[in-house]
């Protein structure tokens, strides 16, 4: 009986990275597109991003997207990512629509910058917890 576990390779697989992410993980997200279609691709570096490699049919296609102007957890909210993603399920599930794209990165801005704002005023109505500065003498 074997220990190891089986390979397994996902059909049809998109990729998003933030543009702003280190190098390493762009070429990390090439080297995946690659493996997965190595009969279209010669090597990582001629994966080109928003091209599908392989056939959404058979379940061998990839396809390696960079969100612009934005770095990490960022890409969630970013327009052309979220584009990509409903873009990619519509041909994938043979779907025909456009949907719906949220767009709500500037209202998260704007609740987060309220709080930050309430958040020294409402402070001055916390009670005191001791009437003589104590630690390093900070009020």
């Amino acid at each position: 009986m074997s220990t190891h576990a089986p390979q397994v390779n996902p059909c049809d697989v998109l990729f998003v990275f933030s543009a702003l992410e280190p190098e390493m993980l762009h070429q990390a997200g090439r080297e995946a597109v690659a493996a997965g279609s190595a009969s279209q691709v010669a090597s990582a570096a001629a994966v080109q991003s928003g091209l599908i490699y392989g056939d959404l049919a058979d379940g061998s296609a990839r396809e390696l997207v960079f969100a612009p102007g934005v770095e990490h957890i960022g890409m969630l909210y970013e327009r052309s990512g979220i584009g990509a993603a409903l873009n990619w399920l519509n041909q994938a599930l043979e779907h025909r629509g456009d949907g719906f794209i949220d767009a709500h990165g500037g209202s998260l801005g704007l609740l987060f910058l309220g709080i930050v704002a309430l958040a020294w005023p409402l402070s001055r109505l916390l009670q005191r917890a001791a009437t003589q500065p104590l630690g390093v003498g900070l009020p």
